[in-house]
C-alpha cells in the first residue's frame, strides 16, 4: 500500500483501480440505498397527499414563511448532526487529549466555520424554497406521482439515479473550483483555509459554492425522472449529513474527504472531488487510496496556521 504521503495519486488502470476500491463503492452504494428506503419509504407510503408537493405555498407570502421554517430545519439538522460528531471526535474542542490551548484553537476554528455556514445555508434555502415555489409546478416530472402509484421499485431507481447524478455534478464543479485559477481564488479558497475540518466545516463554504454544489446539483434529479417529494427531500437529509460525516473524517467519511484537505497540494494538486463514491475519481484518476489518521489529535496544534479564512 502506498504511503500517504506519496504524491500524486497512483493513476492505475480502471479495472486494478476498481478492484482496490471496490468495497468504498459497494459500502456507499449499499449505504445509500438501505437508508433511504428505510427512512422514507414509510412516510411516502402514509403521505398519499405530499405526492404533489412537500409544502403547499400560494401566496407570496407563504414563501416568505416557508423560508424561514426550512432555514430553522435546516439549521437544526447542521447543528444537531456536526455537533454530536465534533463532542465525540478526539480531535474535538471537548477532548481531554488536548492541551487547553489546542481547545481554544479548535474553538475558534468552529466559530468561523459557523459564521461562514450562516451565509451558505441562507442562500440555499432561499434557492430551495424558490424552486419549490417558482419552478416546480411546472415542471413535466411534479405531479407525476398524483396519478401513478409509487412502489419501492421507483424509490430505488430515484436513489439510483439521484446518486449519480449529484454525485457526478459534484465531482465536476468540484473540480472547476480547482482548476480554473479564478474560481479558486474568489471562491473555493474560503473551503480549503480549513485544512483540518471539524464536522462544522461542510458548510463554510463561499455562498455561489454552496449553492452550486448543494440545492443546485439536488434538483437536477426532478428535471430527468419523476422524483417523489419525500424521497427528494430525504435524499437532501442524507446528503447533508453524509457532507458532514465526510469532513469530520472517521467512518463516515467513505470517499476519504479528510484528505482531500489535508494531503492536498494547492489547487492543481489535489485529489478524491468525488461525494458518495470513487467513481469519477477512479475513471479520471484522481483517487487517492489512503487516509489519514483522523484519530491524531497533534493536527490540532496546526490548526491556528490554516484557518485564516478569506471571506472575500
Amino acid at each position: 500500500m502506498k504511503s500517504i504521503t506519496d504524491f500524486p495519486p497512483d493513476r492505475q488502470n480502471f479495472k486494478a483501480a476498481i478492484e482496490d476500491n471496490i468495497g468504498s463503492c459497494i459500502i456507499g452504494l449499499l449505504s445509500f440505498l438501505s437508508l433511504i428506503s428505510a427512512i422514507s419509504w414509510p412516510y411516502i407510503k402514509m403521505n398519499r397527499i405530499l405526492s404533489e408537493h412537500l409544502i403547499d405555498m400560494t401566496s407570496f407570502n407563504d414563501y416568505l414563511v416557508v423560508n424561514i421554517f426550512v432555514f430553522a430545519s435546516y439549521t437544526l439538522q447542521y447543528m444537531l448532526t456536526a455537533g454530536i460528531l465534533e463532542y465525540t471526535n478526539p480531535r474535538g474542542f471537548k477532548s481531554d487529549l488536548l492541551t487547553i490551548e489546542q481547545r481554544q484553537q479548535r474553538k475558534r476554528q468552529v466559530r468561523k466555520e459557523l459564521l461562514l455556514s450562516t451565509g451558505a445555508m441562507f442562500g440555499n434555502t432561499t434557492y430551495a424554497v424558490g424552486w419549490m415555489y417558482f419552478i416546480e409546478p411546472y415542471l413535466w416530472t411534479t405531479n407525476y406521482f398524483v396519478n401513478n402509484k409509487y412502489t419501492l421499485l421507483w424509490l430505488i431507481l430515484n436513489a439510483l439515479v439521484y446518486g449519480f447524478i449529484f454525485d457526478s455534478w459534484f465531482y465536476w464543479t468540484h473540480r472547476a473550483l480547482h482548476e480554473s485559477q479564478y474560481l479558486w481564488d474568489k471562491i473555493h479558497t474560503t473551503h480549503h483555509a480549513f485544512k483540518y475540518p471539524s464536522a462544522f466545516c461542510q458548510d463554510a463554504v463561499h455562498p455561489l459554492e454552496g449553492l452550486v454544489q448543494g440545492p443546485v446539483g439536488h434538483y437536477l434529479t426532478a428535471l430527468v425522472i419523476p422524483v417523489h417529494p419525500i424521497a427528494l427531500a430525504f435524499f437532501g437529509l442524507f446528503t447533508s449529513c453524509f457532507a458532514i460525516a465526510a469532513h469530520d473524517g472517521r467512518l463516515g467519511d467513505l470517499n476519504h474527504h479528510y484528505a482531500h484537505h489535508n494531503k492536498g497540494k494547492g489547487r492543481l494538486h489535489n485529489f478524491n472531488y468525488g461525494l458518495y463514491w470513487p467513481l469519477w475519481d477512479l475513471i479520471c484518476g484522481t483517487r487517492y487510496r489512503d487516509r489519514p489518521d483522523t484519530n491524531d489529535v497533534n493536527h490540532s496544534s496546526k490548526i491556528k496556521e490554516h484557518t485564516k479564512t478569506k471571506f472575500t
